[in-house]
């Protein structure tokens, strides 16, 4: 099922690479989806 954001057209996912290419570059990890976690850089 969709999430709400996806379906007003106002954002999208990130594919696993925009995520830990963000992630190497500093951007901080969502506390409540934790994407640092689910695709394995972890501190």
């Amino acid at each position: 099922m969709p999430s709400s954001a996806g379906k007003s057209g106002r954002c999208r996912p990130a594919t696993r690479d925009q995520a830990v290419d963000a992630l190497r570059r500093g951007v901080p990890a969502c506390t409540h989806c934790r994407p640092d976690t689910a695709v394995g850089l972890l501190d």
